[in-house]
């Protein structure tokens, strides 16, 4: 029998097919006993953190921050660069800039520059935001694709989205699985502008489903994507790929994760670069 903080859905439907029981203590239960006893509660998922007070969970700080951590060398540069660069307002940028410094996840550096403090904790306060504000505030809709396999899926959109290479970027497993040749998702993640969104919404193969195989997400500002990877297609920063996962929660998301985070942002934590 397995015993476990969380099993998430996708594992227990595992283990129910291959007969191994389970609980765990978020109230999940598989116990079986032909032909009298059966015992299968499934459904319960971890509370979610509570918001934390402040600017940085809020939306305008979420996008500061993203552009913080995806380009780390820009912590010294100027207020107006920065709000120009996330896309927010110079009076959100000053505010977002000083907690930052009055919470030491920055620090003061030479010549009136700054530093990181604690990256760990930072990237760990963005994932929590990002699940909380960012992602619900960006989530344009889910649809249902007549095509099953993702990778056609996206090949569509890439030549629907041609000449808009700038304008939407793959997230989720799909990124996923470019950066780590590990995932085999059975869905499609992706942000993507007014002007990608535009193009899209003319796919006959799309329509409207809320328990469909393809989400599409608003592109907040150019940081969304990455410039630092190669890829077929173009892809959104591991950062946020590595929340998206996490935020879907399956057994293999989580393996990834861990993976998208050793090999990419843990070298930031490290070098700083």
């Amino acid at each position: 029998m397995v015993f476990a903080d969380w099993i998430p859905d996708q594992a227990a439907e595992e283990f129910r097919k291959a007969g191994i029981f389970f609980v765990d203590t978020q109230g999940n239960v598989f116990i079986q006993k032909p032909p009298y006893i059966v015992v299968d509660i499934r459904g319960k998922k971890p509370t979610r953190p509570k918001a934390e007070p402040g600017r940085l969970i809020e939306l305008g700080g979420l996008k500061v921050v993203h552009y913080l951590l995806t380009h780390p060398t820009a912590v010294g540069d100027p207020l107006r660069t920065i709000a120009e660069q996330a896309c927010v307002g110079l009076a959100t940028a000053h505010a977002v800039m000083r907690e930052l410094q009055q919470r030491q996840w920055l620090l003061p550096a030479a010549e009136d520059k700054r530093r990181f403090g604690n990256l760990k904790g930072l990237i760990e306060l963005f994932v929590r935001g990002y699940a909380l504000k960012l992602r619900p505030a960006c989530l344009l809709g889910r649809y249902r694709h007549q095509k099953r396999a993702p990778q056609e899926i996206l090949d569509g959109f890439a030549h629907r989205l041609v000449n808009l290479q700038d304008h939407w970027a793959v997230t989720g497993g799909m990124a996923a699985k470019q950066l780590t040749h590990y995932l085999e998702p059975d869905t499609v993640e992706l942000y993507a502008d007014d002007q990608a969104m535009e193009l899209l919404g003319t796919e006959p193969m799309l329509r409207d489903d809320t328990n469909g195989n393809v989400t599409i997400l608003r592109l907040f500002n150019r940081a969304v994507l990455t410039d630092k990877i190669q890829a077929p297609l173009p892809l959104a920063t591991p950062l946020l790929v590595y929340a998206e996962l996490l935020e879907a929660g399956g057994a293999r998301d989580m393996e990834t994760a861990q993976m998208i985070y050793e090999q990419f942002l843990e070298p930031t934590i490290a070098h700083g670069t």
